[in-house]
C-alpha cells in the first residue's frame, strides 16, 4: 500500500482514518484529528489477553453479546468524529446485530477496558474514559499494572472507585453477575476462575 502524507490541519471523516488505520493501527481519531496512540507494553497485552479470556468465557455461554479487542474501532463521536480503540470491549447482543462488521462500530462500547502501558499518561487515559462515559458507555474499567489498581466508573459516579487487590470487580450494571478477584486480574498464575470446570 502507498504511503501516504497526512495533512496536520486537516479535519479527516471516521472513513477516511479507516483508509488510513489499515496500514497505521497506532492511530486514533480524536474530533477529526488524528492523534497517535502509544504501543502496548508486553504486560499490558497479557492482560488485555487474560481480560478477553475472562469476559468471553462469561459473556459467550450466556449469549450477551460480543466482546472485542484492541483493533476494535468504536466511532464514539461525530462532528467532527472521533474513533477510538479500546484494549478490550463488550456490546450487548440487541446493539451489535445491524453493525456493519467491515468497519468501525457506529457507537460506543457497554464496557470499555482500557490497560495502562508504561508509556501512558494517567491523566489521559482518564480523559479517554471521560469520553467513552459522555458518549454512551455504560461502564469503564481503567486497569493500572503498575500501580494494581483498577479505576471503575459508570454513567452514575462522579468519580471512578478504585478497586485493589482483595477487592472484587464486578461487571454490574452491564454484566450482572460477573464478579472476578483483582488479584486473578493481576496474577498471571492464578487460575482462570477459580470455580470454572471446562
Amino acid at each position: 500500500m502507498a504511503q501516504r502524507r497526512l495533512d496536520d490541519n486537516r479535519i479527516y471523516t471516521a472513513d477516511e482514518f479507516m483508509e488510513i488505520a489499515a496500514s497505521d493501527k497506532l492511530l486514533e481519531l480524536i474530533e477529526g484529528k488524528l492523534t497517535s496512540v502509544c504501543a502496548a507494553a508486553c504486560g499490558s497485552s497479557e492482560l488485555a489477553g487474560r481480560l478477553t479470556t475472562y469476559l468471553t468465557l462469561y459473556v459467550g455461554t450466556r449469549g450477551l453479546g460480543r466482546v472485542m479487542v484492541t483493533d476494535g474501532s468504536f466511532r464514539i463521536e461525530q462532528r467532527p468524529e472521533t474513533v477510538v480503540q479500546s484494549d478490550v470491549a463488550f456490546v450487548r447482543m440487541d446493539r451489535f446485530e445491524d453493525q456493519d462488521r467491515l468497519t468501525y462500530y457506529r457507537g460506543s462500547p457497554d464496557l470499555a477496558i482500557e490497560i495502562r502501558s508504561p508509556s501512558d499518561r494517567l491523566a489521559e487515559m482518564i480523559r479517554k474514559m471521560d469520553r467513552y462515559l459522555k458518549a454512551g458507555t455504560e461502564l469503564t474499567w481503567l486497569v493500572d499494572p503498575l500501580k494494581r489498581q483498577i479505576h471503575v466508573r459508570t454513567q452514575r459516579d462522579a468519580v471512578a472507585r478504585l478497586l485493589v487487590e482483595g477487592d472484587d470487580l464486578t461487571g454490574a450494571p452491564v454484566l450482572p453477575g460477573f464478579s472476578l478477584p483483582v488479584d486473578h486480574i493481576f496474577d498471571p498464575n492464578a487460575l482462570i476462575w477459580p470455580d470454572l470446570v471446562l
